[in-house]
């Protein structure tokens, strides 16, 4: 998804990759009645909704495509006053175009969002396997009850201005450009285990004081 291995929208599949989503899509199939329409169809069972609602929100709900090929949307009207709130989706690849207010993501299994800039914050809530790129400025990134999160900040200067909160997620990757080639990607894991001390807190008193293990840091 990082723009340096492939062109911006699309998505780099390795044969080991490809192996994976085959038989990823024939379980679904075999789940769901053995039909790629009947395995999307499986989940979820409300209708698929892309809409605008007032003039604050945008709404991608009920999306769903097959692992081997990802149902790609695009929202490319969107405006800074919005806010776009990504639901119940699969194996879906969307991309935003221009700057928005905020982004959620939640309950979102095998989704991947590439986006221009947030002012305020991008949110991914209970989702499994999705990736997000933020081709310039996310001031807060919170990730919160997910697996398997790969967060890519292609921006330089901005991926080092960007506050990365997690709360209950395991699995979760940062990739950002490199401060000696901007054209390398780093990949750094966060912490998943923390060690907590009973020390002064300066006052007579004490405080709990959280470090990330160092086998983390």
């Amino acid at each position: 998804m990082y723009k340096k291995n492939v062109q911006h929208g699309e998505v780099d599949m390795s044969t080991l990759t490809k192996k994976k989503a085959e038989a990823e899509e024939r379980r679904l199939k075999k789940e769901s009645g053995g039909t790629a329409a009947a395995a999307a169809a499986a989940s979820p069972n409300e209708a698929p909704v892309l809409m605008q609602e007032g003039d604050k929100r945008w709404i991608v709900r009920n999306q769903v495509g097959v692992p081997s090929k990802k149902l790609r949307l695009e929202l490319d009207k969107v405006n800074m006053r919005q806010a776009v709130r990504i639901e119940n989706c699969r194996f879906v690849y969307l991309q935003i175009k221009g700057k928005v207010n905020s982004i959620t993501v939640v309950n979102c299994n095998k989704v991947q969002v590439a986006l221009d800039s947030v002012v305020s914050s991008l949110d991914v809530l209970k989702c499994e396997g999705c990736d997000v790129q933020v081709d310039n400025s996310a001031p807060t990134v919170s990730i919160e009850n997910s697996n398997s999160i790969n967060l890519y900040l292609v921006n330089p200067a901005e991926a080092r201005a960007t506050k990365i909160v997690t709360a209950c997620s395991s699995s979760v990757n940062v990739n950002f450009p490199s401060a000696a080639d901007s054209e390398e990607t780093v990949e750094r894991a966060i912490p998943e285990q923390f060690v907590s001390r009973i020390v002064p807190d300066g006052a007579r008193g004490y405080k709990i004081e959280t470090k990330a293990n160092e086998m983390f840091s």
